[in-house]
């Protein structure tokens, strides 16, 4: 369901704020990891993308850890 949404139009950019507010940022991130997760699909080098939208969101090292954890990092 999250990837057909991040196909939408403006998606990103709404993404893209949505990381920064309180009430949507665990939605967001969720969002962000289909997102990483279509680049390891596709084989194209992932660690660049989520390096990307943790500096969009300004990740601390806790959400950081969570967002990649589950990749083997």
């Amino acid at each position: 369901m999250i990837r057909g949404l991040l196909d939408t139009p403006g998606s990103y950019a709404a993404l893209a704020a949505a990381v920064h507010r309180d009430d949507l940022r665990p939605t967001a991130l969720a969002a962000i990891r289909s997102l990483i997760e279509q680049d390891i699909d596709a084989g194209r080098p992932w660690p660049s993308e989520a390096a990307r939208w943790l500096s969009r969101a300004n990740a601390d090292w806790r959400t950081s850890a969570a967002l990649v954890n589950r990749y083997g990092l």
